[in-house]
């Protein structure tokens, strides 16, 4: 009797184990598509993932000078960097995907420079101020 239990043991783990998926290994594909690498960005900038995987992608992490400023779990995958927040200067991006299996692809860090001085507008100089009571004009240069 001991046999039989063995070798039904031994069917039942053999079933198991031959009817398990194969597991998903496979990082997602993943490409940076804005700003461009080492372009001078200010104000509000996009930066723009494109991402696939067979399984699906989970989320998408951007981050900052090595700083997670955001996950995006939903396409398009992109997030609105506030520069006007940050100093002016060299900053990293880096974006990371992740599929349903929790594998990963990272992007390479790449620099881009903030400059938010240049975004600015530049004064105007008011001329004549005319009104009465239906109208005002205002000329300047």
């Amino acid at each position: 009797m001991n046999n039989f239990i063995l070798k039904t043991l031994f069917v039942s783990l053999f079933f198991i184990i031959s009817c398990e998926d194969e597991k998903d290994t496979t990082p997602p594909d993943l490409t940076v598509n804005t700003p461009a690498i080492g372009s001078t960005v200010g104000e509000f900038v996009t930066i723009k993932a494109t991402t696939s995987d067979k399984s699906g992608i989970l989320k998408v992490i951007f981050f900052i000078d090595e700083k997670s400023v955001f996950n995006d779990t939903l396409k398009p995958y992109e997030y609105e960097w506030n520069t006007v927040e940050e100093t002016d200067g060299d900053h990293t991006i880096k974006v990371i995907s992740y599929d349903i299996n929790e594998n990963f692809t990272e992007s390479k860090p790449f620099t881009v420079t903030v400059d938010n001085a240049s975004k600015k507008p530049n004064p105007i100089n008011i001329d004549t101020v005319l009104f009465d009571s239906e109208k005002m004009t205002i000329k300047w240069n």
